[in-house]
């Protein structure tokens, strides 16, 4: 008797899987929370943390932190976010204070000067020679044309002086963790632990991209990235944002996503619908407005998008930014930059949640 071969079919290659981590640690959070703490216009469901927090800390750490911390995509401190990733499971602010304290200066300088993520590899170059000590005066004008002038300002401090803000930014974290955070961490490590876990069941069963789409609110790595290492890393404080790092010369990619916990918002006795709330704001600007129907037409790159909206890049940045946190563009990473497109659950999530508001009976 002759058995029948059951035909096989070739199952498309996942070679993101045996490259992708979840890094556990309230590290990601200690530097999360401070992007909030000099944000809070941007984290409107933290406010009444942020308020207790100001009232805890000494008015001069508190001004201390601005340099590193304010402005939500160019706070220079979070650059040291890529250094978590090199800590073990679990953690702790202080080893993250110890290693913030013990690299190269210059190698967190040039994390510090790409902590929002946009500095492109021609600027990174620059920087580099400036910080092994082949600048000018002309050269370090140059490598900073086209950033906005306060940015401007912090990078020409970090470029000065690497070792002195390295001293600085360890001293600062030391004291906000010890007066502020310490009280916190304990209670971060359950829900970190949860969405961990979470985490790693969904990469189990879903493909790896797919699985990081899901994980991270929408946002999309292309397959064309030679990536050497993927780290996924879930984050309280980071709610509802998603934070991107790709280091193209060692491949390795780190992606801070955040997830939802009643911990922080505690704080504030005022119930908001924080989703309806967050894509209303979103969609208040007519830039904003104009991106959006643009993408309902279809995907566009991030600079066909810049020239088609007639604004400047960082302010275009900034508008999607916006929009991928009230969950209503998709973002996806490719090798020749940033494809956007519209993300049709949270659209269609935001229409309910609208549609529900007009609908409501006297009762509800």
């Amino acid at each position: 008797m002759v058995r029948s071969r059951q035909r096989q079919v070739p199952q498309p290659s996942d070679s993101l899987r045996d490259l992708t981590q979840v890094h556990e640690s309230v590290c990601y959070d200690l530097l999360g929370s401070l992007r909030a703490l000099y944000s809070p216009r941007t984290y409107p469901a933290r406010r009444g943390w942020v308020s207790a927090t100001r009232k805890s800390l000494p008015a001069e750490l508190y001004e201390s932190g601005r340099f590193f911390f304010q402005g939500h995509d160019t706070s220079v401190g979070f650059g040291a976010v890529r250094l978590v990733p090199e800590l073990p499971d679990g953690a702790g602010p202080e080893e993250l204070i110890a290693r913030v304290r013990e690299v190269d200066p210059k190698t967190l300088a040039e994390y510090m000067l790409d902590a929002a993520g946009d500095t492109t590899p021609s600027q990174l170059a620059a920087f580099r020679r400036i910080l092994d000590g082949e600048g000018s005066r002309a050269r370090v004008a140059s490598a900073l044309r086209g950033f906005a002038s306060t940015r401007k300002r912090r990078y020409q401090r970090i470029l000065e002086d690497p070792a002195g803000l390295q001293n600085e930014l360890a001293t600062m974290l030391a004291a906000y963790h010890e007066l502020s955070f310490a009280d916190q961490a304990d209670a971060l490590r359950e829900p970190l632990a949860v969405a961990v876990k979470v985490a790693r069941e969904t990469l189990r069963v879903l493909p790896t991209a797919k699985a990081v789409e899901q994980l991270s609110g929408g946002l999309a790595l292309s397959a064309d990235w030679p990536l050497t290492r993927l780290t996924l890393a879930p984050s309280v404080f980071l709610h509802p944002f998603v934070s991107v790092r790709v280091d193209e010369k060692t491949g390795e990619a780190l992606i801070v996503y955040g997830v939802p916990s009643e911990g922080p918002d505690t704080y504030d006795t005022v119930p908001v619908d924080e989703s309806l709330l967050r894509a209303l704001k979103a969609m208040s600007d007519p830039a904003r407005l104009q991106i959006l129907r643009l993408l309902s037409e279809q995907p566009i790159s991030a600079p066909q998008l810049v020239e088609r909206i007639g604004l400047s890049q960082p302010t275009v940045h900034h508008h999607v930014a916006a929009l991928r946190a009230a969950e209503l563009v998709r973002q996806e990473r490719t090798r020749s930059g940033m494809l956007l497109s519209l993300r049709d659950d949270g659209v269609a999530r935001t229409l309910s949640a609208l549609s529900a508001v007009f609908n409501a009976t006297p009762d509800e």
